[in-house]
């Protein structure tokens, strides 16, 4: 797994960031869920594994309102995905479900 140019250019620019937690959470299409995030996280990077290797997978959100991800809506991304977050808000406020069909496993590290 390679990172990002992004998540490279993040960790630069934080070069202080101290991993404070990880969680494996499954994701279904049923409903969207949110992370389990720990006291104090200002940063964290997620990861998605899912049996099915082609095309997307899972969609999310990570905004400030009362929007949540559908199994149609939300910004889509396929199995071996890596991506980060970068605020408490942002962390706080992520939403994610499965297209039709599919589950998925996201592993998330959490930064302070």
């Amino acid at each position: 797994m390679t990172e990002s140019r992004f998540n490279t250019i993040i960790r630069s620019l934080n070069p202080n960031l101290v991993g404070i937690g990880y969680e494996k959470l499954a994701v279904t299409d049923a409903v969207a869920v949110a992370l389990t995030v720990p006291t104090g996280t200002k940063y964290c990077e997620i990861m998605v594994e899912s049996a099915t290797t082609t095309g997307f997978v899972v969609n999310y959100l990570n905004s400030n309102g009362p929007a949540v991800p559908t199994q149609t809506e939300g910004i889509p991304v396929t199995h071996g995905t890596l991506f980060d977050i970068q605020n408490s808000d942002g962390v706080s406020n992520f939403r994610a479900r499965c297209r039709a069909g599919l589950s998925a496993t996201l592993h998330i590290q959490y930064y302070k």
